[in-house]
């Protein structure tokens, strides 16, 4: 995932007990002493954390990863505790966001889950933010088929029509050979259709839905397209 991907989940972020996101001094730092050596860099550590906040939500792993690369490991350690407790950095809301995110872009439960793991989220947590979604990975799929599938098939269209068209104009020059031409027809309809739910079967599971999820949407999805062309 990108840099750039992170950066758009914290439009109309709410920062806790009405503090100003870009205003630095509104910030409690009760805790970070603002003294020499170790509690100067803590200091310093808590200031960064809250530029880096102002700019996107964040979870706790990923605040700490980015703080390590400046400040020591006890520094960060105790900046990063202050700022859970004061609910700058919260992975609930993290995840809240992440998920709105992936959901929107169409990505299923299983590469949401994987992502927020590596974000630090545990698995109690993740199988929470997901729940409210369980009864709708079914729709969000069959959406993705849909919009897959009318791209392809509109390309198809006018291929299918001018075979038609040619079709019926030898219709008197060839009578013998509509039996087995029509079977022929059938078979090649058939591979086609195959290779297409293959096709969508992988774009799903790239997707991160289930196999058993991913079956029934492209059943849904096609079966909906075909329905749609049969009434043009």
């Amino acid at each position: 995932m990108s840099h750039q991907d992170d950066d758009d989940l914290l439009s109309g972020r709410r920062w806790p007990k009405g503090d100003q996101r870009n205003d630095r001094r509104s910030v409690n730092v009760k805790g970070i002493s603002q003294g020499n050596g170790n509690q100067g860099s803590e200091a310093k550590c808590f200031a960064a954390a809250v530029r880096l906040l102002a700019g996107r939500e964040y979870s706790v792993k990923e605040l700490a990863a980015k703080l390590v690369r400046r400040f020591s490991a006890d520094a960060v350690a105790n900046v990063v505790a202050e700022m859970q407790s004061q609910g700058y950095v919260c992975n609930t809301r993290y995840g809240e966001a992440f998920c709105r995110s992936r959901i929107a872009r169409g990505y299923g439960p299983v590469f949401i889950a994987r992502e927020l793991e590596q974000k630090g989220l545990d698995l109690e947590l993740i199988d929470a933010l997901l729940q409210p979604h369980e009864d709708r990975w079914l729709e969000y799929a069959v959406g993705q088929v849909e919009k897959k599938a009318s791209r392809g098939r509109s390309r198809g269209a006018l291929f299918d029509h001018a075979s038609a068209a040619d079709s019926e104009s030898d219709d008197a020059e060839n009578l013998e050979c509509d039996e087995a031409g029509s079977a022929d027809q059938r078979r090649e309809a058939w591979q086609r259709d195959q290779k297409e739910r293959g096709r969508l079967a992988r774009f799903l599971a790239r997707r991160g839905f289930s196999g058993a999820t991913a079956s029934r949407a492209i059943k849904i999805g096609l079966s909906g397209q075909q329905q749609n062309d049969d009434e043009c």
